[in-house]
């Protein structure tokens, strides 16, 4: 592809007239003082300011720059996803302005001619304090941070949590709430969901579908083998449907057990129910226009008749 394919040109030329846009008359008149200065090699006092002041001046247009490259890199975040957390994109917005700025006023402060180490030091050991004191909430702010850039679920997606199961309503800076099939709201703290194992059903693109069927004793071996091929037919006839196979695998205590594993391929839980409903539906009406019997549990199976036999 290269670096000046058709893609790469369509998201360069923008951007590099955006950066263009953000840079500054007066960077560009101090990049010329400096110069000129040096050219016309200025007693060193004087060339001294104009160095700092140029420099000073590239700080300022870095921080510029700096603005744009994350508002840009926000706006490429929030086009991957649909949905996207706004709380979370603006947690990101802070953080990285709050770096970029921290850093510009050292570097600032530093060309200056200020003693910055101290500056350092002393906001080292100030943020160890903030950060022993708040240690749970920066887990889970950065855990907010985790979820909306790896993005294991979003907005949207059905997930199971440990044994409860619901659609996510909200990522928040510090907790995340999802809408319980039953109907209650449940909430989460960001670094205890991270930890938890987390099943996306969303994501699911086949869904895999065991079921058994126990037949009477009374069967003889050409019913199970009829049966069997129904269970095959009927299987076929579903849309979205692939089968897997269909068995006679068990001699039960009380029957004989066929075994049939099929692929739905969509992830939908409502069109899985309704076409495992009408399988089942077609195959007892298969199985009891063929005269064949379901097992009955045991207490029920002793001296037990036909109906219509």
């Amino acid at each position: 592809m290269g670096l000046f394919s058709k893609a790469s040109k369509t998201k360069f030329y923008p951007r590099l007239k955006a950066y263009l846009a953000r840079t500054s008359v007066y960077f560009l008149a101090a990049l010329g003082l400096w110069a000129t200065a040096w050219y016309f090699k200025v007693p060193e006092p004087y060339l001294d300011w104009v160095r700092k002041l140029a420099l000073l001046v590239v700080v300022f247009q870095v921080g510029r720059w700096g603005n744009e490259l994350i508002r840009t890199f926000l706006l490429d975040l929030s086009g991957k996803t649909e949905v996207h957390p706004q709380a979370s994109r603006h947690l990101i917005n802070f953080f990285s302005k709050f770096f970029l700025y921290a850093f510009l006023l050292l570097l600032a402060l530093d060309i200056l001619g200020f003693n910055v180490t101290t500056v350092i030091a002393g906001l080292g050991v100030g943020g160890v304090a903030v950060a022993l004191a708040s240690q749970s909430i920066l887990s889970d702010l950065f855990s907010s941070l985790t979820i909306v850039l790896d993005k294991p679920f979003e907005i949207g997606d059905s997930i199971t949590v440990g044994d409860v199961s619901g659609t996510v309503q909200s990522i928040g800076i510090k907790t995340t709430r999802l809408r319980a099939l039953s109907g209650e709201q449940l909430i989460f703290s960001n670094s205890d969901l991270l930890k938890a194992r987390i099943h996306n059903f969303k994501r699911m693109s086949d869904r895999r579908i065991l079921f058994r069927l126990r037949l009477a004793y009374g069967m003889s071996i050409e019913q199970i083998k009829q049966a069997k091929s129904i269970v095959i037919e009927e299987i076929r006839k579903l849309q979205n449907v692939t089968l897997d196979r269909v068995h006679f695998f068990q001699i039960g205590d009380f029957s004989f057990d066929l075994e049939a594993v099929y692929y739905f391929h969509s992830p939908i839980y409502n069109l899985y129910m309704d076409a495992h409903e009408k399988l089942l539906l077609n195959i007892r009406d298969r199985f009891e226009k063929e005269k064949i019997d379901f097992a009955l549990p045991p207490l029920l199976n002793v001296n037990s008749k036909r109906p219509n036999s």
